[in-house]
């Protein structure tokens, strides 16, 4: 039991009166940070359009039964 009082004891020491750290991150951990955040960025952008496009062509094929056809071009110049 003592035993486990102590080791209660030095980890409240080691958080109350811990070595302050520093809230930064080594330069080439930030760079790679910001490099990775404007991957995820692009990649959202992507997603975006893509998005756009499935909901597009998702819209073009069900009005695909309601839309009269285009007129053939060899069937229009043949009536004139």
């Amino acid at each position: 039991m003592t035993f486990f009082w102590l080791m209660v004891l030095m980890i409240m020491g080691w958080w109350m009166f811990g070595t302050p750290r520093e809230g930064r991150l080594p330069p080439h951990v930030e760079s790679d940070l910001a490099r990775l955040r404007d991957e995820v960025d692009r990649l959202s952008e992507q997603v975006g359009r893509l998005s756009e496009e499935q909901s597009y062509m998702t819209r073009l094929l069900a009005e695909g039964d309601r839309r009269p056809p285009l007129p053939n071009p060899e069937t229009r110049d043949a009536d004139t």
